[in-house]
């Protein structure tokens, strides 16, 4: 059999086999292409400061035990973070890079998006306007 380039699909087929005996064989980089698992999505809401933060920590913390590789944060509903909030948000985005994972944040409203871009967090975090983009996204 000719050599195959790497990440492409083969076609096995004896050659005194019936049609029903095909088999696939795919590379490990065709099956890392192919397979996106579903990101796993948290909705907050409402004030995340150094009251709330401690929750949300305990929210991500499991996730990024399991190392969940996509873990986005729906700020749809959040109306305020301060930046006990913010290190939350930092800390579990190093965190999953540290094991290969994505982070990101959804719908972020406009007082929070302030926040954000004073401390130029804008350019650290993948941010998406909707959870239809952070799903596509990959």
């Amino acid at each position: 059999m000719a050599a195959q380039a790497a990440g492409a699909i083969s076609l096995a087929h004896p050659i005194n086999a019936s049609f029903t005996e095909w088999s696939y064989v795919q590379t490990l980089d065709t099956i890392r292409t192919v397979s996106q698992p579903e990101p796993t999505i948290i909705s907050l809401e409402g004030e995340i400061d150094l009251h709330e933060s401690p929750n949300v920590r305990e929210r991500l913390r499991p996730l990024i035990e399991q190392k969940v590789l996509r873990i986005y944060v729906d700020m749809g509903e959040v109306s305020y973070i301060d930046s006990s909030g913010l290190a939350v948000l930092i800390d579990a985005m190093q965190r999953i890079a540290n094991y290969g994972g994505k982070f990101g944040l959804i719908a972020i409203r406009p007082a929070v998006r302030t926040v954000l871009e004073i401390a130029r967090l804008d350019q650290v975090f993948r941010v998406y306007p909707d959870r239809a983009s952070a799903v596509s996204a990959t």
